[in-house]
């Protein structure tokens, strides 16, 4: 059985992966160098995830799931968000942040989008910290674009999602 093209992963399914690809690839570029998560992009990547689901009969993520998916990454970063204005008074969450994390959660579901959240924060510590220790930087003066890390974090997670399932597919 060919892993590619056997039972739902359709040439469209798959241009609608290949699509969020070149997307996540560009915002991880773009968070990078201007701290931005483009809307663009995260309307790009919520419609390709729609897509690829639907051409795919939700066998990767039910309908539910990613609706929860998408909820649950949104609200993970409005409640920091709330929480560094109202609390810290700092804005340390923006707006692209809690859009991106939602687009992903239309692709991961609710544990895939905490997988990556969760897997990001990790990357981030380690760097931030690196950076502390190496480059004597003030911690507090600190600021990493999580888009930067949570976009490759993402696409690693949707590659390893499709391949887990297929191949389960394919070998029983």
């Amino acid at each position: 059985m060919d892993l590619l093209t056997s039972n739902n992963l359709s040439i469209p399914a798959v241009a609608a992966l290949c699509v969020a690809a070149v997307v996540l690839l560009w915002m991880t570029y773009t968070d990078y160098r201007h701290f931005l998560l483009p809307d663009k992009g995260n309307i790009v990547l919520a419609v390709s995830g729609l897509a690829f689901h639907a051409l795919t009969g939700f066998i990767f993520q039910s309908p539910v799931s990613m609706l929860v998916g998408a909820i649950a990454g949104a609200m993970i970063f409005i409640f920091s968000r709330w929480y560094g204005l109202k609390v810290k008074k700092i804005d340390g969450v923006g707006l692209g942040d809690i859009k991106f994390a939602a687009a992903a959660g239309l692709w991961l579901g609710a544990f895939g989008v905490s997988l990556m959240v969760l897997s990001s924060a990790i990357i981030l510590l380690i760097i931030g910290s690196g950076l502390v220790i190496v480059k004597k930087k003030d911690f507090r003066k600190l600021y990493l674009p999580f888009g930067a890390v949570a976009c490759p974090v993402t696409l690693v997670l949707l590659v390893v999602d499709i391949l887990f399932v297929r191949l389960s597919m394919v070998f029983g």
